[in-house]
């Protein structure tokens, strides 16, 4: 549709309620068919058709950079569970840029993820890195497509928080991304909020698909786990990885009794 009308006549609506029905009557008719509606970018998602399909694909521009903020956007509506979210090639075909497997991984998980990238291009130690994010993936898919979405707004426009928290509060999964260079000299403190700040929490980077690049090699003392209280991290916040623009890292939540 690319006009609301057609000789002096109104048309959007017959037509939208048209391409309802056939929805529903191919559903009906078959199951498990599983439809997938276009988005154009998140910026065409018709929020009625989301009652009656499967997922979104968000934009066929698939590069890392260009998805954390499509993402992050038409998360605001839609779940993680309806928004195709792909791993691409080193090189986007959109944009030209090139990101490591790190980035493009960790912008994928947060969705409906899957991989478009031709894998027989791949090194064996990439490879070996999309199973290992695979297996994660599968793990915690239950949380991802369940939990209570959660953006945080950070101090440095730089670093951009986002993340899944489990129902119940127990478990929660972050994605932390720079999309510009950190001003500072050093990592700013990041809050996560969504948490109870009653519990204790386990906490840990996690990279399964390989390290993000960073500025300095000093790891946080919690990097590695340590068990650190809610509310210390919702008001006082941890000190993060000095990423390179353009990289990712999960930071991971588990309460402990």
């Amino acid at each position: 549709m690319i006009e609301p009308g057609f000789l002096n006549r109104a048309i959007v609506n017959k037509q939208t309620q048209s391409y309802y029905r056939l929805i529903t009557a191919l559903k009906k008719s078959h199951p498990r068919l599983e439809i997938e509606s276009c988005a154009s970018g998140g910026a065409r998602i018709d929020l009625g058709v989301a009652r009656l399909v499967d997922r979104f694909w968000v934009s066929d521009c698939n590069e890392a950079l260009e998805r954390t903020f499509i993402q992050r956007w038409t998360g605001l509506v839609i779940p993680p569970e309806m928004l195709g979210t792909h791993i691409g090639p080193p090189k986007s075909h959109t944009t030209g840029r090139v990101h490591n497997l790190s980035f493009r991984a960790v912008t994928a998980l947060f969705g409906h993820a899957g991989i478009q990238w031709d894998v027989t291009q791949a090194s064996t130690a990439e490879q070996l890195l999309l199973a290992d994010w695979i297996s994660y993936y599968k793990t915690n898919r239950d949380l991802l497509h369940s939990g209570d979405v959660v953006q945080v707004n950070q101090p440095d426009q730089a670093i951009w928080v986002h993340g899944v928290v489990s129902q119940n509060q127990d478990k929660a999964i972050f994605s932390v991304s720079s999309i510009a260079a950190i001003a500072a000299s050093k990592p700013p403190l990041l809050k996560f909020f969504g948490l109870n700040p009653n519990y204790n929490y386990f906490v840990r980077i996690v990279q399964p698909a390989g390290p993000a690049e960073t500025i300095k090699n000093e790891d946080p003392s919690w990097a590695k786990g340590a068990i650190l209280g809610g509310d210390l991290i919702l008001n006082h916040g941890l000190r993060g990885l000095k990423i390179q623009p353009e990289n990712a890292y999960l930071v991971e939540m588990i309460r402990q009794d």
